[in-house]
């Protein structure tokens, strides 16, 4: 199931906001919405929550670092980029975090 989130997020992330007005995307996108949100609720009832990763410390246990970033304005080992969404259910991890940390510019 958490892959079906995966999808349904990337599939509202694809239509630009400029073609979200457009009427016969409307539709489209409103369903696509709807759906989100009703997995969303099944996952909340089950206790499902997502791991809020942006701007976060990288916490081994939550997170797995995929790529150092330089980064100027963040603190070294602060999540600055999320490639795909973690997931616990109650206490226990699911999925962690696929994440890019920064680091100092060179």
């Amino acid at each position: 199931m958490l892959s079906v989130a995966d999808n349904l997020a990337r599939a509202i992330d694809a239509v630009p906001a400029e073609l979200r007005e457009d009427a016969k995307l409307n539709g489209l996108v409103a369903g696509i919405e709807a759906t989100r949100r009703e997995l969303d609720k099944v996952f909340t009832q089950q206790g499902i929550k997502r791991i809020e990763a942006m701007g976060q410390a990288l916490d081994p246990n939550l997170h797995q670092a995929m790529i150092e970033i330089p980064h100027a304005e963040a603190e070294p080992g602060t999540i600055v980029q999320e490639m795909q969404a973690g997931y616990t259910i109650g206490d226990r991890l699911l999925r962690p975090a696929l994440v890019g940390v920064a680091k100092k510019p060179d």
